[in-house]
């Protein structure tokens, strides 16, 4: 069966009888619910527009816009069942203008630029050319214009064919961090679930030369080379120096330059842990791009089982870029806030369960009701289902989340 939604607006209405407001614990790590429109920490939700919260972006040139566009629509269209929850959208700053250089796109628009080069596949394909979100939801604290900003190098222009399923994956995990969501794998309970082995890392061997001359000062003179790649690898400020590919994987708790330790200080997490989430990285992430990915000696991110490993782990719940989907848990990050105690909640239908918990939402629905999901099945409409989407002219065909891992 398929249900269709028109992006951005979206309304469907059905009815919810029987059910019973609850606690439930919540499966996300990222930024806190605005309180009466006023973030807790530098960094939150994207400010409420009219009926809705909405991720504005452009495109920093022609170049970006041309390469990016379809991407970026593609990728959109995988988050439908989290818009279909909640009051998120993902939309131009301004459909008539995708150029940030256009003086009618806001200072605030999340700026998505190439960085990739033409005719360069050393560069496009190294480990210098850069993927990064300069900010995980919305900068508070900064009016400067270009603050959001999403550099992006996993759509090779000399290899269309070749590179967009992988572009599209990446693009919908970048689009993550935007609206508010940082890694599943830098939990601070993440060696409960996975081992993480830093010594399969890009990088790895050269990093052991670094910390031995330590230009940077990092480590007393009397610290063993063992001593130093341990701290190299769970520290983002000696990371940063000596082994970059390392401060993707440090844990919340860990890091200590002033920039991440004022984002960080904000952030909230679950309590379940969530393997299929479009928010972790793949086994293979960040290793050294001449070696077999899909074989597990490489592998960076190895999944714990009751009885030791239990595999790898997927960034949308699959090896194949091309079936990555987000996951319930996504969903679940996207409706639900980590605070139970605010003074005005919402409610909201639990994924995965047939009871509803009444919780504040990092982003509550449109209209702004306290209980609209009265009136509003708001996950059973879309749980198991695909949806026929609509995405700036385009219908695109998704399919349903990942159902939570129990």
């Amino acid at each position: 069966m398929l249900l269709f939604l028109a992006l951005p607006l979206l309304l469907f209405q059905a009815a919810v009888t029987g059910a019973t407001p609850t606690e439930h614990p919540k499966r996300w790590l990222g930024v806190q619910p605005l309180v009466d429109h006023v973030s807790k920490g530098p960094f939150g939700p994207w400010p409420p527009i009219c009926t809705s919260q909405a991720v504005c972006y452009c495109f920093a040139n022609e170049r970006s816009q041309a390469n990016l566009e379809k991407i970026v629509n593609q990728a959109v269209a995988k988050w439908a069942h989290a818009f279909l929850n909640s009051a998120l959208e993902i939309v131009p700053d301004n459909e008539d203008a995708l150029l940030c250089t256009n003086p009618a796109v806001r200072a605030d628009a999340l700026v998505i630029s190439d960085a990739t080069k033409d005719n360069d596949k050393k560069w496009n394909h190294g480990p210098d050319c850069p993927t990064d979100s300069a900010s995980t939801g919305y900068d508070y604290d900064s009016d400067d214009r270009g603050r959001h900003r999403l550099d992006f190098c996993h759509f090779d222009p000399d290899d269309r064919k070749g590179t967009v399923a992988l572009a599209v994956q990446a693009m919908m995990h970048e689009l993550g961090h935007a609206i508010g969501l940082q890694h599943e794998h830098a939990r601070n309970d993440r060696s409960d679930f996975l081992e993480f082995r830093c010594e399969k890392l890009e990088g790895y061997e050269e990093a052991k030369r670094l910390v031995e001359l330590d230009e940077r000062a990092h480590f007393e003179d009397d610290e063993g080379l063992e001593d130093r790649l341990r701290l190299v690898c769970a520290d983002d400020d000696i990371a940063s120096d000596y082994l970059p590919a390392a401060v993707a994987f440090v844990r919340a708790k860990d890091h200590r330059l002033a920039s991440e330790k004022r984002k960080w200080k904000y952030y909230k997490r679950s309590g379940p842990f969530d393997f299929d989430s479009i928010m972790i990285y793949n086994s293979f992430a960040n290793s050294p791009g001449d070696v077999d990915g899909m074989d597990p000696k490489n592998w960076v991110l190895k999944r714990k089982g009751k009885d030791g490993e239990a595999g790898g782990v997927w960034q949308g719940g699959s090896p194949k870029a091309s079936e990555a989907r987000i996951s319930e848990g996504d969903v679940a990050r996207v409706c639900f806030s980590a605070s139970l105690a605010l003074a005005s909640h919402s409610i909201c239908f639990v994924p995965g369960s047939d009871t509803i918990s009444q919780v504040a939402q990092l982003y509550p629905k449109r209209d702004g009701s306290s209980n609209d999901a009265m009136a509003l099945d708001k996950w059973g409409v879309s749980k198991g289902k695909r949806l026929k989407v609509k995405v700036r002219g385009v219908e695109v065909i998704v399919a349903a989340p990942r159902p939570l891992d129990g």
